[in-house]
This record gives C-alpha cells, sequence and structure tokens, in this order.
C-alpha cells in the first residue's frame, strides 16, 4: 500500500501495471527467470479456486490482439480489475 500511495485495497492490484507498483517490479525486472531467486512464483496448493479468462481490459490499441483471451484472474475474486 505503501509504494502505491493508496489505502484502497481492492483497487490495490486491481490491474498488471498496479500489480507491479505494489510490488516493487519495475522494468529493470524484465526477462527476470520466475524460478530465480530475486522473483519468484509460490505455488499454494492449499487453496481450492477457479482460474478464468477474458479478453484484456482497455486494450481496443491491439487490433487483432484484443479479443484474446490473455486474461488469467481468480473467478470470484473481488481485487481483480472489472471489466465493464
Amino acid at each position: 500500500m505503501t509504494r502505491r500511495k493508496t489505502r484502497n485495497k481492492i483497487n490495490l492490484c486491481s490491474g498488471p501495471g498496479k500489480l507491479c507498483a505494489a510490488m516493487g517490479i519495475t522494468r529493470e525486472n524484465y526477462g527476470e527467470d520466475l524460478c530465480g531467486e530475486k522473483l519468484f512464483i509460490l505455488d499454494d496448493d492449499t487453496r481450492d479456486f477457479c482460474v478464468k479468462t477474458s479478453p484484456r481490459v482497455n486494450i481496443d490499441y491491439a487490433a487483432e490482439y484484443k479479443s484474446l483471451l490473455w486474461r488469467y484472474f481468480v473467478e470470484g475474486n473481488v481485487y481483480v480489475s472489472k471489466v465493464k
């Protein structure tokens, strides 16, 4: 919340740019190995959830790519950016 200078938890990470800002991920991390020591993703297999896909939000400029299902999110998660 400090990096994004907000107290709004619902809006804290609702989108890739906001998530990166909140986690301190910058262009310096471009190409970083997500299985490395500096930046990594943990598998939390203790939770039961459903991952959904949809077209990405607000990329109308992307021509033929705007309708591709390149947006992944946990179904029902209130912290995910909303689709209009």
